[in-house]
Parts: C-alpha cells; structure tokens; sequence
C-alpha cells in the first residue's frame, strides 16, 4: 500500500523547500559579486538592484513552483484526506455518499425518535430515501417506537405505515416486537379491528404469538367493552399452548366492567383463583365496579 496523504506533512516540506532554496539563492548572489569585486568595484546600490531585478523573481517563481508541486494532490487522495468538496466536483453522488454516510443518517433518524421529533424523523427518513441509502432495521423499529409513544389514532396508523414499510423495504419479514408494538398502539386506541388484524399477521410473518401479544388484543376488547371477544382471546391463548396470566384476567374483568356484566365479573374471578392466579387490587375493583354499573351496589360490598 502506498503512503497515505497527509497536508500537515505536505506543508511542513513546502516550508523547508522554500527556505532552502533562498539560502542557495544568497549565496549564489553572494559568490558572483564577489567574484565581480575581484573583476571591478561594484557600486553597493547596483547589487541591490541586481538582487531585485534577477534573484528576487527566481525566487518567487521557486517558492510558487514547489507550493503547487506540495499542495498537488495525487489521484485519489482527496477521499483519503476527506476533502469533499473535491470529491464533489468529481461527483455529488459521491459527495452526498461521504458527508451524509449511512451510519450518520441512521444515528440522526434514530435521536429524532428518541427525542420525539417525529418531522425531523420523517425528514431524515425522506433524504436517506432519496438518496439512495437503506434504512437498516433499527431505523424501522425506532420510528415506530417513536409514533407508539406518542399515542393516539394517527401515531397508531404512522407505526403501522413504518410496519409495512419495513416488510416492503427490508424484503423481510418484520421481527415480534415491532408487531407487538403495533398491535398494543391500536389496542390503547380502542381500535380492536387493526389489533385482531395484526395479531393473525403475526402468523403470516412466521412469528409466534406470544402472551403479551394476545394480552394487547385483549385489552383493546376491554377498551370498547367488548367481553365476548376478550373471552374468546383468552380461550385461543390457552388453545396456542400459553397460560393466561394476571394481565389477562385483569383485561377481561375489565372488559366486565365496562360492560356492566357483574355476573361475568363474578365467574372470571373464580375462574382466576381456581387457576392459581392470585387477583390484585385493580381486579378486586373491576368486580365492584362492574356490580355498580349493573346498579347491584349491595352485591359490590359482598
């Protein structure tokens, strides 16, 4: 491999090229009049005049030619010195390639979504794209970690757009926490549809619901008081081989007291013990609350 580029270097031998060709330059003058002293007298304003009509150019002309012949660059080097505005008049892909490189953009994308900047995420994400870089995977599952935590409607839409977009770009399937996390968005919405939906694509990707996964869909029946549908995810949980766990008895409780379904309410909770999963607080008061919606207010105090 060749020596690499340096403009430190460079400049340091232009200076000690300049200096010594002066130094030959003195004495150079200094031997031809003494030499023309020897000859004749030489009036000391003549030397002068000499020195500054022949000697002083040459020596411009020298300094000039070794401060081109230094500061050249051989082809090739400006990449290596990390000259990018030389690689950009060779050619402004490159350049945009150099200044704005893959990791620098991905890091900029992903302390958007940290910060919650979602415009600037989107920004970034459009440049990378028309630039021609690919979003890695980390990327997809920042800007929808990012629109997660923002909530509501909208976010839960913009995640899933980044879900598909993840498929579509990556050309691979999208990995259990970014579905997870989609599916729990249009759960805290309410939007039971879309969070059934994403659930049965987990299938189609090649991934295996797992608890929080049915936990989530069970929410989002609870959330539009929907209890026949949270009995029913519950009893597809236990058929895919998991174990219903505090979370999911809270869930369909409180789908019963949404509901205003005391009776149901009642059974779940026996349902819970026998099971071995011992209730809390939050499942206490969905039964009691349930008892007050259904107006069965002396059943709540039992």
């Amino acid at each position: 491999m060749g020596a690499s580029f340096n403009p430190c270097v460079q400049s340091s031998r232009h200076v000690l090229y300049c200096f010594v060709g002066l130094l030959l330059l003195v004495v150079a003058a200094a031997v031809l009049f003494a030499l023309s002293d020897a000859w004749s007298a030489t009036l000391p304003s003549v030397e002068e005049a000499v020195i500054l009509a022949v000697f002083l150019p040459l020596c411009l002309r020298f300094c000039g030619t070794r401060s081109h012949t230094a500061l050249r660059l051989p082809p090739g080097s400006a990449a290596k010195a990390g000259k990018i505005e030389t690689i950009a008049a060779e050619s402004p892909r490159r350049c945009s390639e150099v200044s704005e490189s893959s990791p620098l953009l991905g890091a900029r994308l992903r302390s958007c979504a940290n910060s919650g900047d979602l415009k600037g995420l989107e920004e970034v994400a459009q440049h990378m794209r028309l630039e021609g870089i690919k979003l890695s995977s980390l990327c997809f599952g920042s800007a929808i970690r990012a629109y997660v935590a923002k909530g509501g409607r909208d976010c839960a839409l913009k995640a899933e757009g980044w879900l598909l977009a993840l498929a579509r770009e990556q050309g691979c399937r999208p990995n259990a926490i970014c579905v997870k996390m989609v599916i729990g968005a249009f759960a805290k919405v309410g939007d039971l549809a879309k969070a059934e939906e994403w659930l049965r694509r987990m299938s189609a990707f090649g991934l295996a619901p797992d608890a929080t996964s049915f936990n989530c869909v069970i929410d989002a029946c609870a959330r539009v008081s929907n209890v026949a549908a949270a009995e029913a995810w519950l009893e597809r949980m236990q058929q895919a081989g998991l174990e219903p766990n505090l979370i999911s008895y809270s869930s369909v409780l409180n789908a019963c007291s949404r509901a205003g379904n005391a009776e149901c309410a009642e059974a779940w909770l026996t349902r819970m013990q026998a099971a071995g999963v011992e209730p809390n607080v939050i499942c206490f008061n969905a039964v009691v609350r349930a008892c007050a919606r259904a107006g069965q207010c002396e059943r709540a105090t039992t």
